[in-house]
């Protein structure tokens, strides 16, 4: 298993328990095959999934299920390359990807005819600054499009009819100069609505005045602040929005009664703490949300009932730095996950023996950065090393220095004094080590000191 590996889970049964698969390392589903920095999953119109992603080397790729509910068929290259990426489905069914450019401007590009692998070349959608994108689809069927610029402004584009040609891009407006996390959903009476943070980190919404017709104007959400947003629809059609508070807690908000106008007001989901979420929809109309913790671990939490109260925090095991989820066609729900390798310490003894000027420890220090693979490895990473040092003797407040050393390369040595440790206490000495390929390297420590018996424990 590497770094940014694509991971395949899924429900064994509708509303059911989740597949493992223990000749993995023991974690939790199998893997899909490629490497991504950023994923996202559709449904086609005959019910087969479609997995779109950025490689880590920048290049877009899919891959798709054979049969509905089935396999896959393994990684296709789209021919361009890319940073972010959102989908919509076309009233005739046709998927259309948008995703921004290495360049920044925004491109499109569409199915030959539903559910095919042919698709067409990219066409340029909006040739300037673009940050984040997101795409639905009004009440009769033409998609449209909102994206962030980067130079400040909200903007949207829409069909002229559906599966048609398109407007240009218009201006939303909005209060913030510049803008996060955008959020679409449709709702139960068919307008679209838009959720969005501003670089103030509010949390805004806009809707539609009716459907398929003109925008409201922005809303704000009194207190409530995101670093990301996702929006799922309740059994009962209201819409719920779940988003990352900038404390990385997950709050949730809803609407009172389906396409009201009216909130509930932010609530928190206690205990759960994230740095990204996706939220998919039971065949029962329960609710489940799925996210990164800040442990880089993978959770869910889900409604015990439709439209009802949340079951609480439970872990899947493995790690990982983004999650994507939706239902297949017999309504399983599939997630896909970016799987993630912590830095491994390991080796050496866990104690200096006692003793006077100079004594050392080795570990061994694994780099894997978060966007690893063999192929493709990360270079000038830090690494921050704890050590824990303890006075077990009875000389009081003995002087001490750690120096830190890399591969036995002099250029690497860095020095960190301590200030003077008290029998029976313990101090840490952190230090960042800058500079590191991926690869496996040897951390030396060196305890010098001007007397007493200590300790001395690499932590992290």
């Amino acid at each position: 298993m590497n770094d940014n590996e694509i991971m395949d889970i899924w429900q064994v049964a509708p509303n059911g328990d989740w597949a493992t698969a223990d000749n993995y390392g023991g974690m939790l589903g199998v893997p899909l095959g490629g490497y991504a920095r950023h994923i996202t999953l559709a449904r086609n119109a005959d019910g087969r999934l479609e997995c779109f992603y950025v490689g880590t080397n920048d290049v877009l790729y899919h891959n798709w299920q054979t049969a509905r509910n089935n396999g896959w068929a393994g990684e296709h290259s789209l021919g361009f390359t890319g940073q972010k990426i959102a989908f919509g489905q076309n009233a005739d069914g046709r998927l259309e990807l948008f995703f921004v450019g290495l360049d920044s401007h925004l491109y499109h590009m569409w199915q030959s005819t539903p559910g095919g692998p042919q698709w067409s070349g990219a066409a340029g959608l909006f040739l300037a600054g673009v940050n984040e994108v997101a795409v639905g689809s009004n009440q009769d069927g033409r998609l449209q499009v909102f994206f962030n610029g980067t130079d400040g402004d909200l903007y949207t584009d829409w069909q002229t009819a559906p599966n048609g040609s398109w407007h240009g891009a218009s201006v939303l407006g909005g209060s913030s100069t510049g803008y996060r996390s955008l959020a679409l959903a449709r709702n139960a009476d068919g307008r679209l609505e838009l959720f969005y943070s501003g670089f103030n980190d509010r949390v805004y919404r806009n809707s539609q005045t009716a459907p398929n017709g003109s925008w409201g104007g922005e809303k704000v959400f009194s207190g409530d602040f995101a670093q990301q947003i996702v929006v799922g629809q309740n059994q009962d059609g209201r819409l719920e929005i779940f988003y990352v508070g900038l404390n990385n807690d997950i709050y949730h908000n809803w609407q009172k009664t389906a396409g009201s106008d009216s909130w509930n007001g932010e609530e928190g989901i206690n205990g759960n703490k994230a740095l990204q979420i996706a939220v998919g929809k039971n065949q029962d109309g329960r609710l489940e949300i799925f996210y990164v913790g800040t442990n880089n671990a993978l959770y869910h939490n889900w409604q015990k009932s439709p439209n009802g109260p949340w079951a609480g925090e439970t872990p899947y095991g493995p790690d990982c730095t983004e999650v994507t989820v939706n239902s297949n066609a017999d309504g399983r729900l599939e997630l896909i996950y970016l799987y993630y390798q912590q830095p491994v310490r390991t080796g050496g003894p866990a104690d200096n023996p006692p003793g006077g000027n100079g004594t050392q420890q080795q570990a061994v220090l694994v780099m894997n950065g978060p966007y690893y693979t063999p192929s493709d490895p990360e270079a000038n990473q830090n690494f921050t090393a704890v050590i824990d040092i303890t006075n077990t003797g009875n000389i009081a407040s003995p002087a001490v220095t750690v120096s830190f050393n890399i591969d036995n390369d002099p250029a690497s040595v860095s020095s960190t004094p301590v200030a003077a440790i008290a029998p029976g206490a313990t101090s840490k000495v952190t230090t960042t080590i800058n500079g590191l390929d991926d690869g496996t390297y040897q951390l030396t420590w060196t305890i010098l000191q001007s007397g007493g018996v200590l300790s001395a424990q690499l932590v992290i």
